[in-house]
Order: structure tokens, then sequence, then C-alpha cells
């Protein structure tokens, strides 16, 4: 879903009831995994998502969660299993460098980011499944796959980039704002009594969206932040 972009504001984040309800099984389904033995990687942002209204969460975002489960590195392969609309998302990732509260402000945010990456998100977008199923499931998520984590002075404006089969480009001039999306990440998981760690990453919504097919090799790039793959398996 779209990436992260805004101002900030005050005040506690508030979810409706439904979508609250939605985000507290979610966690539920989060936590039986990590007891399962799964390692907690950090968290999602979603914007724009089919059935989130604008009244809702901050601003119409809410939030997933990342788990090595679904974490890609190096050639191993995605499977991609039945789909419904399978997309690729560029997204920029930030590194926590330390335990953040809910009320968070935008200062604190900037002082806790560590290092930046670049993401590449798969989802599997079902924009007519009921809002709370994709919540529960955790917001389309398939897959993630990072790029190496640097540490950078600034960003601002920089070109990102999908390919697709090393021939389909899109590259668009993005807008970054890593502090938002910290500030952002912060708050939201305050909404549910949860709060960011150090080591946590985030990635902040897309930059890049496009759909794609099983057996795909898709790559996402940054300027700056470098590249990285998924091959998307039959």
């Amino acid at each position: 879903m779209a990436a992260v972009a805004g101002g900030y504001g005050d005040g506690p984040v508030r979810f409706s009831a439904s979508v609250k309800r939605a985000l507290e099984r979610q966690l539920q389904v989060r936590k039986r995994r990590l007891l399962d033995g799964a390692t907690s990687v950090g968290w999602k942002i979603a914007a724009d998502m089919p059935g989130v209204t604008t009244s809702e969460g901050a601003g119409g975002r809410i939030f997933g969660y990342l788990t090595s489960e679904t974490v890609i590195a190096g050639s191993t392969p995605m499977i991609a299993g039945p789909t419904v609309d399978l997309c690729a998302e560029v997204e920029l990732a930030v590194e926590i460098a330390h335990d953040l509260p809910p009320d968070t402000s935008p200062a604190m945010a900037l002082e806790a980011i560590a290092r930046l990456a670049v993401a590449l998100e798969i989802v599997d977008v079902d924009e007519q499944a009921p809002t709370a199923d994709t919540i529960i499931s955790n917001v389309f998520h398939r897959a993630v796959s990072f790029g190496p984590l640097q540490k950078l002075a600034s960003v601002a404006s920089v070109r990102a980039r999908l390919e697709v089969d090393g021939r389909a480009k899109f590259e668009p001039l993005v807008e970054l704002d890593p502090t938002y999306t910290v500030w952002a990440m912060a708050r939201l998981l305050g909404g549910l009594g949860e709060q960011l760690r150090a080591g946590d990453r985030v990635i902040g919504g897309s930059l890049i969206h496009r759909s794609i097919q099983p057996g795909h090799r898709v790559t996402a790039a940054i300027a700056g932040l470098g590249e990285t793959s998924i091959h998307v398996a039959p």
C-alpha cells in the first residue's frame, strides 16, 4: 500500500472499533507465530487500504508485521502458490536504534534512525476480501527482502526503480521521509499497546506498486541504497 506521507500531529491514534478488533486479532496471530519459532523482524505501514477510511488509524493507516517466516534472502525463491493479484512494491526500510515509546516526538523519531535500506515487498491484493480478514491475515503481505543497511546523512528526493525480469523499468522520483515513517509507526503501535523495539525494521509503504506474475524475478532499487531482488517461483 502507498507510502507514508503527511504532517505531524498531536494526541493518541484512535482506530474504529472494527479495525481495532481486527488489529488485536492480527497481533494474536503474530504472537502464536513467534511462540512457534518465528523471529520478529519488524513492522509494515499500510496506507490507502481498501475498507479503511481516513478517520481510522493515523489518517487511514494501519499496520502489519514482519517475521523471519517471510524474509527472503540470497537466492532463495518465494513460492507463489495460489494468488489473486500478486504485486511488487519498492519501499524504504528503516532500522530502529533503540526502543521508542508510543508518544514519540519527531525529534525522538529522527534520533532513533539507525540505518536505511531499500526493501522489496511482495503482496497479494484481494480488494474483495472483507477488511477485517485482510487485516488479520497481515494486510496482503507475502514476502519481503532487504538491500544492504546503510547509514546516510540525509535523504529527500531520490530515484526509485522496479525491474521485472530485467526488462520493465519504472523509475519515478520519490520523496523519502524516514523520520515520519518512524514517528507514524510508533503511534500506530501505541494505539494497540505495542511499541517499537531496538533492531526493528519498519517498511513505510510503497514507492512503486506494480502487478507481477509467478515466474518473474523482481528487483527493487533506491538511489544511494542499492538494490534487492526476489524470484517468485510458480
